[in-house]
């Protein structure tokens, strides 16, 4: 199998006889380079916003501290903390957008046997899923994603920095979350197809919000 059909992306000015579209497999699916460079400087903008506010309330904290009640100086302490906090999860968020931008070849590869996340390390072979889950959160684009049930776990290593929040390191899960969003083709497209590829092999679509 070289080829699959999958339904038309529906449009606000397109809603009926919409075409099939031919997909070509094995499909490969690089980073919207772009968009993440983007995405990485505005986050790294924020983060030297915030780095910049942390070290001004610091240093005028230290000044006015003689000034301050116990209770006052500790409060002012735990905002500082606070937003370090933030300044650092906007630059692992950069940092995680610079990967993808700056990844060679494809991020995604899927083909007739199996899916292939470059992000994760790991090969997924659709007689392994169970089921499939189409994920999209209101208002948060970026975490539009595709969660496959496995039958066997496997290994994989998810991003570290995805979303800007640390998440564990490499190791064995029945689960595997597959981001669909800022890549070279529309998130839609790829959940029809991941959708297709798993009916194929006897698997489930538990929900198919993109569709």
């Amino acid at each position: 199998m070289n080829k699959l059909i999958v339904p038309g992306e529906v449009s606000f000015w397109k809603s009926w006889n919409v075409p099939p579209i031919e997909i070509e497999l094995p499909l490969a699916v690089h980073a919207s380079r772009p968009i993440a460079l983007a995405l990485a400087a505005l986050c790294g903008a924020f983060a030297a916003l915030w780095i910049t506010l942390v070290a001004v309330l610091a240093y005028g904290g230290i000044r006015v501290s003689v000034t301050l009640s116990s209770g006052e100086a500790l409060l002012s302490g735990a905002l500082v903390i606070f937003m370090f906090v933030l300044a650092v999860l906007k630059l692992l968020l950069a940092i995680n957008w610079l990967r993808d931008a700056f990844r060679s070849g494809p991020t995604l590869v899927i083909n007739p046997e199996g899916i292939q996340d470059r992000r994760g390390d790991c090969f997924i072979a659709w007689k392994n899923v169970s089921s499939a889950s189409i994920l999209r959160p209101v208002s948060d684009l970026v975490r539009e994603s595709v969660k496959l049930s496995l039958r066997s776990p496997i290994m994989s290593r998810p991003n570290r920095y995805n979303l800007g929040f640390p998440i564990p390191p490499r190791g064995s899960s029945d689960q595997f979350l597959v981001r669909l969003s800022l890549l070279s083709m529309p998130a839609p497209t790829l959940a029809k197809v991941i959708v297709e590829l798993v009916k194929l092999h006897d698997g489930e679509v538990k929900s198919q919000a993109l569709l």
